[in-house]
């Protein structure tokens, strides 16, 4: 193991706003420090190198993207684009390959577990409703007639007029939410307060959220079985 590769124990907490504020820092972490930064460096472990590979490559092409695009190998890659954007920001530490490492990270972390689940989520959802072969038929439909419409190219555009597949995500969305409650609120007025429709009196420290299942199988607002996906409510 290299000196270079070995995780450096004196980072700064916030690298991003610490050091611009106040310089570099060598205050030692804790055990606990430690553990929060692991994900952190272990991504910069396996990423850093090949966004200074990239930021090598564009300084020699004076940071040309399309002349660079032959030594890149790849510019279509979210990677590229994050460091097209760090390279256009006013701010010098934006283009630190840690900082790109860690925005990489970040922007991971909440897109694709979410994708993943919502996605596994919708099929599992498809392929079990009774009416899942009348479904799959109408978003079916909708794609070849996008894909004719978009010369069989799939762009953000040709996407975007999913509409059969963006109303089966929605459904399956409200069979299995995500949380059971929504927009948790905190009431943290002394004494507690009172809603001025209902007078329901809110005590003071108490939690206020919306009961997102109830609201999303309530036989008033469906028409059909709350636990199913009727046909009807994918667009064709």
């Amino acid at each position: 193991m290299s000196p270079e590769s070995v995780p450096n124990f004196t980072t700064p907490l916030n690298p991003m706003y610490h050091e611009e504020a106040n310089g570099p820092s060598s205050i030692p972490l804790t055990i606990y420090d430690v553990y929060k930064q692991y994900h952190r460096w272990v991504i910069a472990w396996f990423v850093k190198p090949e966004v200074q590979r990239r930021l090598t490559v564009l300084s020699a092409n004076k940071f040309d993207t399309e002349k660079a695009t032959e030594a890149l190998q790849s510019t279509e890659n979210c990677l590229q684009w994050l460091i097209d954007a760090a390279l256009k920001s006013r701010r010098p530490f934006n283009r630190d390959p840690y900082i790109i490492t860690q925005r990489l990270f970040i922007l991971q972390f909440v897109t694709m577990y979410p994708i993943s689940g919502s996605s596994t989520d919708a099929l599992y959802d498809l392929i079990s409703q009774p009416n899942s072969e009348s479904i799959i038929n109408i978003i079916r439909q909708n794609v070849n007639e996008v894909l004719a419409m978009n010369d069989n190219t799939w762009t953000k555009r040709a996407v975007s007029q999913l509409i059969s597949l963006d109303s089966a995500f929605r459904e399956s969305l409200r069979l299995a939410p995500v949380v059971a409650f929504g927009s948790g609120r905190y009431v943290g007025v002394k004494g507690g307060l009172t809603t001025p429709v209902s007078q329901t009196y809110l005590p003071e420290g108490s939690t206020v959220a919306i009961p997102s299942v109830a609201i999303h199988e309530a036989r008033p607002i469906m028409t059909s079985q709350p636990n199913t996906m009727p046909s009807g409510s994918v667009k064709g």
